[in-house]
């Protein structure tokens, strides 16, 4: 942090002081080799406070912390295949965009239609989301899954199915396991 005052040294209330705080960046390591390099540069660890190391490693390109940071893809053999998605097979084959009524082509975690119009897509039941308030935010992976009203409600309008025989949701998510935000 560099501090320059305006007024000089004296603090009085009429006084207000100046201060600059300047970051510097850093590119992530890629090898054990550049990391003792960079290392030789830095400020030894022990000399810093917590915070100064949390500094240094949220700018500094530092690991990823298991259970913290995530990425944004899940592993497909962490993917746990529920009733629903059985269930939901034939809708999800045939869904369609609601915005161009093309078909939509369910790619990973999302589903596209020809004109691009790209929506998640629900990790349990496999549907693609294409109404906001409708799905739950997973704590862990940020995934949606659409909520047991929605689903009884497709499988109302689409399927003619009873409501009773939608297979019941999950308090956890259908692509890592963890519990819902919202």
């Amino acid at each position: 942090m560099v501090e320059t005052s305006l007024e000089g040294c004296n603090y009085y209330p009429h006084r207000r002081g100046f201060c600059k705080l300047l970051f510097g960046s850093k590119s992530p390591r890629k090898s054990e080799e550049q990391a003792e390099e960079q290392a030789e540069q830095e400020t030894p660890q022990g000399e810093l406070t917590t915070e100064g190391k949390l500094w240094e490693w949220m700018y500094g390109g530092g690991a990823q912390v298991p259970g913290v940071t995530t990425s944004t893809s899940v592993d497909p053999s962490l993917y746990r295949a529920s009733p629903q998605d059985s269930f939901f097979r034939d809708l999800r084959e045939n869904q369609s965009c609601v915005f161009c009524d093309s078909r939509l082509q369910i790619d990973g975690g999302e589903a596209r239609c020809s004109n691009n119009h790209t929506f998640a897509t629900c990790t349990s039941s496999g549907l693609a989301i294409m109404a906001p308030g409708v799905s739950r935010v997973c704590a862990v992976c940020q995934r949606r899954c659409l909520r047991h009203s929605e689903l009884t409600k497709l499988a109302m309008e689409y399927l003619e199915q009873d409501p009773l025989s939608v297979p019941p949701s999950e308090d956890l998510c259908g692509a890592c396991g963890g519990k819902f935000v919202s």
